[in-house]
């Protein structure tokens, strides 16, 4: 289909058949289309779509709606470089989804790792794709419930599940003690 026929197509259409079109299709002419259609939603639906290209994906991380922003770092196809640049937006939800997203890389993770927000820094304690260097590090945090989540990560090594252990907080300890990877020498 030429891009007159999908922009006649797509003209006609409600806001409820346009967003599941930007859900539904892999023609890259109609998702660059639908990509600039004034509805967040429509936008917000074509950053999901796993069929966007990450040319694309990399222009919706730099829309002006952070709802946007937010699907774009949420998606598994964002590459690196892309999850990189929002991991420096302005909007906490945005750097809580770049430090969630498993893709993410080791540099950028290591960042967010000291971000001011408590959500942000337990979304990189639980990421699978944190090193082990960063959740040592995420182990001293002083907020509870980052140290909370670093004693339930399985790749939380034994070292610092053993000096979680003793932490103050009974649910610090709770979470060493349901570790696979605690050994049984800490547990005793």
């Amino acid at each position: 289909m030429n891009k007159e026929n999908i922009l006649s197509k797509i003209s006609k259409m409600s806001e409820e058949e346009l967003i599941d079109l930007a859900h539904s299709t892999s023609d890259v002419e109609a998702l660059n289309i639908l990509a600039e259609n004034e509805n967040y939603e429509v936008r917000c639906t074509v950053a999901k779509n796993k069929n966007t290209p990450v040319e694309l994906l990399a222009v919706l991380a730099q829309d002006d709606d952070v709802r946007v922003r937010w699907v774009v770092a949420n998606n598994r196809n964002t590459p690196v470089n892309v999850l990189a640049m929002l991991a420096k937006d302005e909007d906490i939800d945005v750097r809580y989804e770049v430090a969630a997203n498993e893709n993410t890389s080791v540099d950028v993770l290591a960042m967010l790792a000291k971000d001011e927000y408590i959500v942000v820094r337990c979304a990189v304690a639980e990421n699978r794709s944190t090193p082990a260097d960063v959740l040592a590090v995420l182990a001293k945090d002083e907020v509870y419930g980052v140290r909370t989540v670093i004693a339930a990560n399985e790749n939380t090594s034994a070292d610092v599940l053993a000096m979680l252990a003793s932490d103050k907080c009974w649910w610090v300890r709770h979470n060493v003690a349901n570790n696979k990877n605690t050994t049984a020498k800490v547990l005793a």
